[in-house]
């Protein structure tokens, strides 16, 4: 009898473990947790900083409306914001198009906001630049609604590639592919890169990346080696470290190697580049060693 009773708890036992794995599970694939920590920074700015930072560009209309009140509430996650019952969606709506206006416009001076009293000042971590990070945010996720097509402007969002915002860079690309469908896009964001250096070139070439096909690849290989050419070493590293998971033939990966060769004096950078190089045709399942290509 104690046996049978012993089998039962442990059957009970087993289905309650499974029943609450399964239940995290489902936590886990909800629209909060589709952010990573990072992506809702500004939830853990406290709301009267962000607020007055915002009052400064915004209007007083704006700053009492609904919809910025529930924008600057910690308690509202980011994907959660067009979810708010009580937020009527014209308002939401016409507050993202004329908030993404209002900052873009202000974004190269910090949209007033300084260093704070104890000196310290990240421009990456402004206020603005995380108000517009979630604005972009809210409308990749759902880009019909908000209607974005409407209201964002490629001239903006291709100059936030070389904001310093990594994050903020990266939804920049994401939002032109997903809503401007000209077959030249590519080509002028590909154009725009070559103007970067350091990280906001690498960030860009990175997102690039996932829109190379058969007929735009030479294009993209041809702006890897230009960078090469006219760049400094931290730059190509930074780039050349982003293409590692890229399937090159043998030939693509000894031109790009060829343009590598030039920063054989900077020891640190050369190094970094060999072991990026050595990846890509890893990856591409051939064998290369730029240190024995350079003469």
């Amino acid at each position: 009898m104690k046996r049978v009773i012993l089998i039962v708890l442990l059957l009970v036992t087993g289905i309650a473990a499974f029943v609450f794995v399964k239940m995290n599970d489902q936590g886990d694939s909800s629209p909060r947790d589709l952010l990573s920590k990072s992506e809702d920074e500004i939830l853990k700015i406290p709301k009267t900083h962000v607020e007055s930072t915002l009052s400064k560009v915004f209007s007083e209309e704006t700053t009492k409306s609904k919809a910025f009140q529930n924008f600057v509430d910690p308690k509202i996650p980011t994907l959660f914001y067009l979810r708010e019952g009580d937020l009527p969606k014209e308002e939401a709506k016409e507050f993202l198009a004329s908030s993404y206006k209002t900052l873009t416009d202000c974004l190269e001076t910090h949209c007033g906001q300084g260093p704070d009293a104890d000196g310290f000042f990240d421009p990456a971590k402004t206020v603005a630049a995380l108000s517009l990070k979630k604005i972009l945010q809210i409308s990749t996720n759902d880009p019909e609604f908000t209607g974005v097509a409407d209201w964002l402007s490629k001239d903006s969002l291709l100059e936030i590639l070389d904001h310093p915002n990594p994050d903020l860079r990266a939804l920049s690309v994401t939002s032109l592919f997903q809503n401007y469908k000209s077959p030249q896009l590519f080509e002028e964001v590909l154009n725009a890169s070559r103007d970067l250096e350091g990280y906001s070139a690498g960030t860009t070439i990175e997102q690039l990346k996932k829109y190379v096909n058969k007929d735009n690849k030479q294009a993209f290989l041809d702006t890897l080696e230009n960078i090469a050419r006219e760049k400094d070493g931290f730059t190509i590293t930074e780039v050349i470290e982003k293409v590692e998971d890229m399937s090159l033939s043998q030939k693509e990966i000894q031109d790009l190697g060829t343009s590598l060769c030039r920063f054989k004096a900077e020891k640190e950078n050369f190094n970094a580049l060999a072991f990026s190089m050595k990846n890509v045709a890893k990856a591409s399942r051939v064998q290369y060693n730029l240190k024995a290509s350079c003469p």
